[in-house]
C-alpha cells in the first residue's frame, strides 16, 4: 500500500520493510529478511545519506544478521 501511496524508494516504505525484516528475522526467517534490509539500507541511503542514523543502525542490523546466517 505504502509503494503505491508514495513510491518505491520513499522513506515510509523502507520503515516498512525494515519491520517486515525485523519480523522475518525474530521468527528465524533470516534468509528471508536480508534483502529487505538491504533494500531498506538503499532507500534511507538514497533519502538521507550515508551517515544518516537510520542508515547506521540498518548497515549495523545488516552486518549482525549476516554474521547470524553465515555470508
Amino acid at each position: 500500500i505504502d509503494e503505491a501511496s508514495y513510491g518505491d524508494s520513499h522513506p515510509m516504505v523502507a520503515i516498512r520493510l525494515n519491520n517486515l525484516a525485523g519480523l522475518l528475522r525474530d521468527t528465524g526467517r533470516q534468509a528471508e529478511a536480508e534483502p529487505l534490509m538491504g533494500r531498506t539500507l538503499r532507500i534511507f541511503e538514497h533519502s538521507f545519506g550515508n551517515e544518516h542514523p537510520n542508515s547506521i543502525l540498518v548497515r549495523e542490523n545488516i552486518a549482525i544478521l549476516r554474521r547470524e546466517i553465515g555470508l
